[in-house]
């Protein structure tokens, strides 16, 4: 059996779960022991040119087990934050379909040198139906409000995911 071992990173947030702070290689859910990964690394945008990041996206080859991990740094700090995987329709140009991938507070803070982590559940393998991998600001603070974001670190999904 083929067992992939994804490492969290810093600060580790969970989707629908608790925020924990730990260093170490992140154990698959119950069921979920073999993974197909894709590694992403994300670029920056105008809005903040100096961020870099890069995520890492995995579905079980076992079941309906997703997992995501981000990492970014270079952000504004203590500023707040969110992950999306969107679908961009480049005909349409623009998105259509799209899913936050963040903890139960919709928001994710930097730290106060500009770091921001993420791992956590996702529910459902994202593999075909998004095709980039998006990190916004939220420059009035509020998490909640998707209408003021400002993207500053993208890449697009390899094979859509």
């Amino acid at each position: 059996m083929k067992r992939t071992i994804l490492i969290a990173l810093a600060a580790v947030v969970t989707v629908g779960g608790a925020f924990a702070q730990q260093w170490g290689p992140y154990t698959p859910p119950e069921g979920g022991d073999d993974w197909a990964a894709v590694q992403i690394d994300l670029r920056a945008t105008d809005v903040n040119p100096d961020a870099i990041g890069s995520a890492l996206l995995a579905c079980s080859k076992n079941g309906p087990f997703a997992r995501v991990q981000a990492r970014a740094e270079n952000l504004r700090r203590d500023r707040t934050y969110s992950v999306w995987l969107v679908y961009w329709d480049a005909g349409t140009k623009a998105v259509t379909r799209s899913m936050r991938c963040s903890h139960p507070d919709a928001s994710l803070t930097a730290d106060r040198y500009g770091w921001m982590t993420l791992a956590g559940d996702l529910p459902e393998c994202p593999r075909g139906k998004y095709n980039v991998f998006v990190i916004r600001w939220h420059p009035d603070g509020d998490g909640q409000n998707t209408s003021n974001m400002r993207t500053v670190l993208k890449a697009q999904i390899p094979n859509g995911g």
